[in-house]
């Protein structure tokens, strides 16, 4: 399978769109204005997909947007290049670029998803955009269990949208969203500098997100919750750089508004988000212009958000608006007693995982010790909030928070957010789950996390330089070698394909079967079997980043000793 093609759509489409859009955001840095470009392209590109479904015409119409993207890119043509001339844009497309090729290294290596009771998601992702992509019968059900309804369409009508555009198959639609969801670099990127102050965290962010097991995992597991963390962050960030002066709150509820089309976890956050923010300008309060600019965003924002509900109410009926979420399917917590037992449960588990519980047994119940360890990093980096940001992340968190600058306006910001996202995030879950919900609703506070790890890497002591880097490394070989080798079905090597998989755990032969009911090929069974190209890229990527950061922390510490 030749992927060439969906890569230069996908990035000549988005990239085109973003440099467009940033043309008409106003004064600022170019690159603040090309990842809110990147959010508008999305907005559109939705409202574009969204409107051919249900109007019930051809995908082929989609492609008039890149046409008319290119002209009007001919026509602004030395805007755009000034643009992408700009040298912190290029160091952060450049960072994009490098995390979206390690993740599509990994992704092109995986014969079978597994890991923890993961299984299932990835199969109705790929099936609701081939729903809008196909035009199935409206009262199909995903996986036999749930109606469109019960997920948000954002993400599914933008993969849709490009797949329309190729092929389309399972394999075309992991390439696409593993390309959407390493989009979430960019916010990352812009958060870096508002908490860093310094450019040259770049490269330690690259550097963290690669070896960071959460972020390859859900850039490699095709379903939606880190497309959604791409709006959170975006609008996270939007109110760090506006706290100042009481500014861009509008920004950041129009992209509460999209984050919230995309996965409901965002719900915890516009509250947690909103709240941190009024706590902390509530001195612009009595201006005009407070209100005025968050008057706007929410205006934008529920027009956004009427689209989806409208159309859904209008052809499901108001009550499967909720009813057929998770959220509601899954409720067990009847009464207040029992929503706070299961609340207390699960805040618990998220920190400190069950040492025993039926599924941790279900899933440990394997004759293969590789999978058995692996499942038992997997659960502890995928949904534990601790080792969400990986060892070493946590390491340095511990160490060195109190080296990254910050004002008391900020700290009250950040300490009401995460006081408020936490247990909101917790209590939005119906049901206990013992092995911990950090992969739920708190995966943009995991990569906040990493940023902050990112910001304090860059002004480390050269003796926990190194100690992080060892530790760095552990993160690598345990949550994400050891996984992806798993998943590969190599390991160990003397068993045959169908010997490895056999002595794996019950979810990881689901989805095994689940692959071969559907009839769905993944990316790696349609490349060579060897799969030594994906890893000697991704090898070479690592060495790449790894003398990257090198460089740049060495530029740091030469300046810190001039000064000094």
């Amino acid at each position: 399978m030749n992927i060439l093609p969906q890569l230069l759509f996908f990035f000549g489409i988005n990239l085109t769109l973003a440099a467009l859009f940033s043309q008409i955001m106003g004064p600022g840095r170019p690159a603040v204005r090309l990842v809110l470009g990147f959010a508008a392209g999305f907005i559109l590109q939705f409202l574009i997909g969204f409107g051919l479904y249900a109007a019930q015409l051809p995908w082929v119409l989609y492609l008039i947007l890149p046409l008319l993207a290119g002209v009007a890119a001919v026509w602004r043509l030395k805007p755009v290049l000034k643009l992408f001339g700009n040298s912190e844009v290029r160091t952060i497309l450049l960072g994009w670029l490098m995390v979206s090729g390690w993740s599509l290294a990994f992704q092109s290596l995986i014969y079978v998803y597994s890991g923890g009771g993961w299984a299932g998601d990835h199969i109705e992702h790929f099936q609701r955009a081939s729903f809008f992509l196909h035009h199935w019968p409206r009262d199909y059900l995903f996986i036999n269990i749930a109606g469109l309804t019960a997920r948000p369409p954002l993400a599914n009508v933008l993969v849709a949208s490009w797949m329309s555009t190729g092929p389309g198959g399972f394999a075309n639609y992991q390439v696409f969203n593993t390309l959407l969801c390493c989009c979430t670099f960019l916010p990352l990127a812009l958060l870096v500098r508002n908490v860093s102050g310094k450019r040259r965290a770049y490269a330690a962010l690259v550097l963290l997100l690669m070896v960071n097991p959460l972020w390859v995992q859900n850039t490699t597991f095709p379903w939606t919750k880190l497309a959604a963390a791409f709006f959170i962050l975006l609008a996270v960030e939007r109110c760090v750089a506006g706290l100042a002066r009481g500014r861009h709150h509008g920004t950041a509820i129009l992209l509460l508004a999209a984050g919230g089309l995309t996965h409901y976890s965002t719900g915890p956050w516009a509250v947690a988000l909103g709240s941190a923010w009024l706590a902390t300008t509530y001195p612009y309060a009595s201006r005009v212009r407070y209100w005025r600019e968050a008057a706007c965003g929410l205006a934008g924002g529920l027009a956004l958000v009427s689209i989806w509900v409208f159309w859904a109410a209008r052809v499901y009926g108001w009550s499967a608006l909720w009813g057929e979420t998770s959220t509601a399917r899954d409720s067990t917590a009847h009464t207040l007693a029992l929503f706070l037992q299961d609340f207390s449960a699960n805040l618990w588990y998220t920190f400190v995982p069950a040492e025993y519980s039926p599924i941790r047994d279900l899933i440990m119940q394997q004759s293969s010790v590789w999978g058995r360890l692996r499942d038992a990093a997997f659960n502890l980096y995928q949904q534990t909030l601790p080792l969400g940001v990986g060892i070493a992340g946590l390491l340095l968190l511990a160490l060195t928070a109190k080296q990254i600058p910050t004002h008391r306006r900020a700290l009250l910001f950040w300490g009401v957010l995460v006081a408020l996202v936490i247990p909101l995030s917790i209590a939005s879950h119906a049901s206990v789950v013992d092995m911990g919900m950090a992969h739920v609703c708190l995966q943009p506070l995991v990569l906040i996390g990493t940023t902050l790890a990112a910001a304090a890497l860059v002004r480390t002591t050269l003796s926990m330089f190194r100690i992080s880097i060892a530790v760095l490394s552990i993160d690598l070989l345990l949550g994400i070698v050891l996984h992806i080798m798993v998943e590969r079905l190599w390991i160990p090597p003397w068993r045959s394909p169908i010997e490895t998989l056999n002595s794996l755990n019950a979810v990881s032969r689901t989805n095994y079967f689940g692959k071969l009911s559907t009839n769905s090929p993944y990316l790696a069974d349609l490349l060579p079997p060897s799969g030594v190209i994906p890893v000697v890229f991704a090898v070479l990527l690592l060495i790449l980043a790894a003398i990257r950061f090198n460089r740049e922390r060495q530029a740091i510490m030469a300046k810190q000793k001039a000064r000094s």
